[in-house]
C-alpha cells in the first residue's frame, strides 16, 4: 500500500485483531549511536510550508526507518512527545535510567 499525499496525519492504517490503526511513517539515520524521530507532521505546497504539531488522536503508532539498516521500530503514540530518541548502542556512560532502547521497539516477522 502506498500513502497518497503529502502532510496528511497519517500514512498508513492497518487492522489488527479487528481495530483499525493509524500509523505515520518516518525515515531517520543513526547518528552516536541514536535516533531521533521528529513526530511533527512537515510538507509544503507551492503556496506554503506546513508544520503540524500532531495529537494523539491524529495517529496511533509512530513507525521509524533506518536509512542505513532498514530496520523498522513501531512506537506507540501518546501525543505527549514531540521528539523521541532510541538508543542503538550503549551510552558512553552506561546510563540505564530515562534511556530507550530501540531494541525495545524493533518490529519482528518482517
Amino acid at each position: 500500500m502506498l500513502p497518497f499525499g503529502d502532510s496528511q496525519r497519517y500514512d498508513l492504517v492497518i487492522e489488527k485483531n479487528g481495530k483499525f490503526q493509524k500509523i505515520q511513517v518516518k525515515t531517520v539515520t543513526e547518528k552516536n549511536g541514536a535516533i531521533q524521530v521528529d513526530a511533527r507532521v512537515i510538507g509544503h505546497n507551492l503556496r506554503k510550508f506546513n508544520i503540524y504539531h500532531p495529537t494523539e488522536k491524529d495517529f496511533d503508532i509512530l513507525a521509524v526507518v533506518g536509512m542505513k539498516t532498514q530496520k523498522v521500530y513501531t512506537i506507540p503514540f501518546d501525543g505527549k512527545h514531540r521528539r523521541i530518541r532510541l538508543r542503538v548502542s550503549q551510552t558512553k556512560n552506561n546510563q540505564r535510567k530515562n534511556v530507550r532502547l530501540a531494541d525495545d521497539y524493533l518490529l519482528s516477522g518482517l
